[in-house]
């Protein structure tokens, strides 16, 4: 909530005096907390997101002044997500850590612990100034299995604190435990999804870059990295469709203006299996052995052909896991 500061000017009896009323005190609060949304995981990989908490500064009439803001937590990390009570009752937990996206290395903890997430500023003669502190959002590794469930937290406490000065050399750093105001917010939440079964975590762009009408004429090469997660022991295939503007069996990229750059896509770097969407002919079969995330190398070759119009060439291509 915003409070602006106003100068009230009361006539005294005297009528030579002037008696003005006091400007109110410089202030902050935190305009919007933390939403943290790790989307669907698996426990074993490197699960991190990006958020943003949010805040704005109001200084006093008459002078420029200095501020040092400073974001905590109102608990300790690590902070936990919980499941929903099973059948039997029982809720399970993830953690997770804040930190601050300018400095990795530093953590978001209670304002005791003196590692105080900080940014400095001026504000002008009555300005109000608004700012955001970016977090990344990272689970520890190591944390033992939890069912496949939602997890949810939804009272993640923030608490900004400051100081301020009409000098930025004597501005106190919030981190020495002194402040002249503080904030609380508790409406930051995060969530988070374990999956039941098999899903894919990332597909990255097969690009083949730009190319000259020589390269084309020889033949050109690039690669795709797919990534799969699976429950230990799940034998599952993965099978690549025809594209949108396949002639027939043949992939093609092609221009907005209809031209077009027949390629074709390998399950091997000798281009020896190639990679289709007819399961136990030419989709990739394979099983997770240990229930850890899987890499798979997507292999596009253009073959040899005549160069067409100068243009950008692009195809969609589906992805399908199936267990």
């Amino acid at each position: 909530m915003s409070v602006m500061a106003h100068i009230l000017k009361v006539a005294c009896l005297c009528a030579c005096l002037i008696c003005p009323a006091k400007a109110m005190a410089a202030s902050c609060w935190i305009t919007h907390g933390a939403s943290i949304a790790f989307g669907t995981i698996a426990t074993d990989s490197v699960n991190q997101t990006q958020t943003r908490v949010g805040y704005a500064c109001q200084a006093d009439y008459g002078t420029t002044q200095y501020f040092a803001v400073c974001l905590s937590s109102q608990e300790e990390p690590p902070f936990i997500m919980t499941s929903n009570g099973d059948e039997q009752g029982h809720t399970y937990s993830l953690q997770f850590n804040l930190y601050n996206a300018s400095d990795s290395s530093q953590m978001l903890a209670s304002s005791t612990s003196g590692n105080l997430i900080q940014q400095v500023f001026s504000a002008g003669n009555n300005q109000q100034t608004s700012g955001t502190f970016p977090l990344i959002a990272r689970m520890p590794s190591g944390q033992s299995p939890v069912p496949a469930r939602s997890y949810f937290n939804y009272s993640l406490g923030i608490k900004i604190t400051w100081n301020t000065s009409t000098q930025q050399s004597t501005l106190t750093p919030c981190q020495n435990g002194i402040s002249s105001g503080s904030a609380t917010d508790s409406s930051s939440n995060a969530n988070a999804t374990i999956s039941t079964g098999c899903f894919i975590e990332s597909v990255s762009a097969l690009d083949f870059g730009t190319v000259s009408a020589d390269s084309i004429r020889s033949g050109i090469r690039s690669t795709a990295t797919l990534r799969t997660h699976c429950p230990p022991g799940t034998q599952f295939s993965i099978g690549l469709d025809n594209g949108t503007h396949a002639t027939g069996t043949t992939r093609q990229l092609c221009s907005a203006s209809g031209d077009c750059l027949a390629y074709s896509l390998w399950q091997d770097s000798a281009t020896t299996s190639p990679w289709g969407n007819n399961r136990g002919e030419n989709t990739l079969e394979t099983t997770n052995s240990n229930g850890n995330v899987q890499d798979y190398t997507i292999y596009g070759v253009v073959p040899a052909q005549s160069p067409p119009a100068a243009a950008t060439y692009t195809d969609d291509v589906v992805v399908t896991l199936s267990y």
